[in-house]
This record gives C-alpha cells, structure tokens and sequence, in this order.
C-alpha cells in the first residue's frame, strides 16, 4: 500500500525546514470538522467561542515547534493508516508503532538518535517525551507489545532495549507517502488545531486526513523540552477519512495497465486496456467486501490472467462510482478480435448504511419492480426499439447513478443495453463513449483512461 511503513532497510527520507512565524486571518480549518466533530473530546460551544479569538497560521511558514508537532502528526497519519486504527491512547500497538514510524523517519540532529547498522537507538527520557507529546492524555507509558519487543538490541525485533537500557529501533521507509499541512489555527490560550493530509507523494492523491488538537505541554515547562506542545485528540477532516476510519469499503486500482504504454501503435496490442478494481477497508472482517472481491477474482482478474496469443488484446475497462449511499463500479471486458458483439458486463455495488454486498433484488427494489414486471418493461422497450423479438434477454447488473436514478444493465442477445430507472427508458449502452459519464465516475489515481491515451482530463 503506499502509505506503508515498510520497517527494512533505511531510504531517502526529507526533513521538515524549520521556518519563521507569520500570523494570516483566515477561515476556520475543516467544514467538515467544524460540522460533524462527533469525536472531539471538548465542548463545541466552547471551541466556536475560541475560534472567534484564534489566528490561522500560514501552513508554510510555521515556527520551529509546531513545525516538530507537525511531525509527529505525520507519523500519526501513518501509524493510523498501518494499523488500521483511529488515534486513541488505549491501544498500546498503535503507540509503539507511531513512536517507531516517528523515529525512523526523523532526521532532527537535537533529538540524540544514534544510528548503527540498521537499527536506530533512542534515549529512555527522548522516547518518553515522543509518547507523551503524541499521546498527551495518556497517564502511564505502556510496555512494550510481546510481538515486538526484544532484548540485547531486539536480535530483529522491531523494537527492542539495548545492553545499555536504550530503546532500539529497526530502520524503515516511508515509501510514496508524503505529508501535507493544510492548515493551523492558534487559539488565544495558546492550543492548537493542526489540519495534516498524508497524501500519494506521486500522484497527490489523499490518504487520510486528521485535525490534531493540541494544548501546551504540561509535563515539562522548561525551555528545552523536545515539544511545546501536547497532542489530545484528532477527527477526520473530511468524510473520505472518516469513513475509512470507520471501516467503509473503498475502490482501489489492483490492475491498471494500457498498451500504448509498452507496445508500438502498429501493435495490435497497443490497444490492450486492463483496468481492475477492488474493495479495500482499513478494518478487518467487513461484512460483504470478501464476497465481493471473490466475485471480482473469479468473474475479472481470471479472465485477464487466461492465456491470449500475440494477435490478440485484452478490453477491461472500469466505471467506479462512490455516492453518499453507495461504493461501486461497473466493468465492462472483452477479448478482440475475437468478440464480434457488445462486451460483456458485471457490477459490483456496497450499501455503505446496511453495510452489505448489494444483489439483482437490490436493484428491483430501487427501481420499485418485481422480477417480472423489470422483464416485462425490458422486452418491451426492446421492441419498441426495433430489436429482435426472440432475443435472449438476461439481466447483468446495475449501478445507481449520481441523481439516485438506477441503470439496470441487460444483454439482448449479443447488444448491451440499459434500463434506466427514472427516464423509464431503454439505450444502447456499449454505443456511448462512456457506459457512465466521466463527470459521474471517480477521481481515482492514476487515472483511469481507459485506453484513450491524451484525451481524458
């Protein structure tokens, strides 16, 4: 996954430039924080009264502490995205794991790590602060996880304590993750609500994104702690990562490949599409996703992965489509030259409130139908269309479009066609430059092209 930690041998990291301090009047950080901040552990009246009295601090020119905070809210964002776990202070995994993703991705000189071979060494005393400032409403440090922890510098554990009592770390790579600070806005009793996305170092794609609330450190006063400040809580910014932290079921690209990538233009391959999705969640055991990739493994990826010989190419083109109620996409595949007729189709749809796998009786009772009566409104459309009467018509799939209308996708013998549950009315749907419009489909990265090098936004 790209915003994987990979905890192996040590690769280009960057180091966050500590800069100077400039107060701007801005908006407040999150609509949606700002609306639906159901996990915040502070009264909302009174945080609107604060805001009223609070500057927001220009994100690219920050003062040198909040810069450091800035950093652990990094290595928060991947840790929560590792473990698959909302910020709290009651799991002890997702502690030590975002102290080790902090440490080994941290090239501040006054915070003492030692590096030897390929572990990373840590003062007792610097490694109680890093929890402490993460984790500022945790009273005690807790052990270490059994599976994690060794002793005598681990003898390969991830973390470990070393014959001098130091806590040893196994170094590790961010991959293509980086980390981007939206906004900041300081209050009048000098805490702090920092807005950081961990995005797609590549394509600028987000991953999640968190707004860490932060008071004045309360441990240790003195001018030369390591932190000026202590982390409290943290709420999605955005419905994307409240329901990924939430366990919502989300579109991934697993296959995305394009011909005109590897082969000459006179290559018949060169027109070879293969783009295939599957549903990813940040939570183990979601009720209905396992079904639905199986149905993907065994109806899309198979076929890709059949034998094809040189003459031949492959058409798998994907529709994703997420709306407020729903994570689907259609699928369109076929083998040319051989197939002469319209390709064929599947879809796969989530109800994201009844948190299922959605069926054919999904589909007729959004579209207010029994099996018959869809079967009667299709053939009888089909004529009116001019279409042969003695087709075979079977039904497909469905997708809910973005104004809740319902296509309900047929073949009538070799021809694709959809039902359109609002327009009450049939098309020729493999006619259309695009099965569901572009301006409907999701924004996934890398983009879905399918296959029309140059010409999709």
């Amino acid at each position: 996954m790209i915003a994987s930690f990979s905890l192996g041998a040590c690769g280009e990291k960057s180091a966050m430039t500590p800069v100077l301090d400039t107060v701007t009047e801005q908006e407040p950080i999150s609509e949606y924080a700002k609306e639906e901040d159901d996990t915040s552990d502070y009264d909302e009246t009174a945080r609107r009264i604060a805001r009223n009295q609070a500057h927001t601090l220009d994100p690219d020119n920050l003062p040198r502490d909040i810069v450091r905070m800035a950093g652990l809210c990094d290595a928060l964002n991947m840790a929560c995205v590792e473990q698959r776990s909302p910020y709290g202070i009651k799991d002890s995994d997702l502690i030590w794991h975002s102290v080790h993703v902090y440490v080994c991705g941290n090239e501040d000189k006054d915070m003492g790590f030692e590096i030897v071979g390929d572990r990373i060494y840590v003062k007792p005393e610097t490694v109680n602060s890093i929890i402490y400032a993460m984790f500022g409403e945790l009273e005690d440090i807790p052990d270490l996880p059994e599976e994690d922890a060794g002793t005598e510098d681990g003898h390969g554990s991830p973390i470990g304590i070393s014959n001098d009592l130091n806590y040893s770390f196994t170094l590790g790579d961010r991959g293509t993750s980086s980390c981007e600070i939206r906004n900041v806005m300081e209050f009048t009793d000098g805490s702090l609500e920092l807005e950081e996305a961990l995005v797609d170092s590549e394509t600028g794609e987000e991953i999640v994104d968190f707004v860490y609330t932060m008071r004045i450190n309360t441990r240790n006063t003195m001018t030369s702690a390591l932190f000026g400040y202590e982390i409290t809580g943290a709420r999605p910014a955005d419905k994307v990562t409240s329901d990924k932290m939430n366990g919502m079921p989300f579109l991934l690209p697993v296959v995305q490949l394009y011909g005109y990538d590897s082969y000459d233009s006179e290559d018949v391959r060169y027109n070879e599409v293969q783009e295939i999705l599957y549903f990813c969640a940040y939570a183990d055991n979601v009720p209905g996703m396992d079904e639905l990739n199986a149905r993907i493994s065994h109806e899309i990826m198979e076929y890709a992965n059949a034998p094809l010989d040189e003459q031949s190419w492959l058409s798998i083109i994907s529709y994703p489509l997420t709306t407020e109620n729903y994570v689907q996409f259609a699928v369109t595949y076929a083998t040319y030259p051989a197939d002469t007729g319209d390709p064929e189709i599947r879809c796969y749809n989530y109800d994201k409130k009844k948190r299922r796998a959605m069926d054919h009786n999904d589909a007729l009772i959004l579209c207010g139908m029994n099996d018959h009566e869809m079967t009667e409104k299709v053939v009888g459309l089909w004529r009116k269309m001019g279409g042969d009467p003695n087709d075979d018509i079977s039904y497909r799939g469905f997708i809910v479009r973005a104004d809740d209308s319902v296509d309900v996708f047929f073949k009538a013998g070799s021809t694709l066609i959809a039902y359109n549950s609002v327009k009450d009315e049939l098309r020729y749907a493999a006619r259309d430059e695009e099965l569901i419009p572009g301006d409907e489909t999701d924004n996934i990265k890398p983009e879905l092209t399918h296959g029309r090098k140059g010409q999709m936004n």
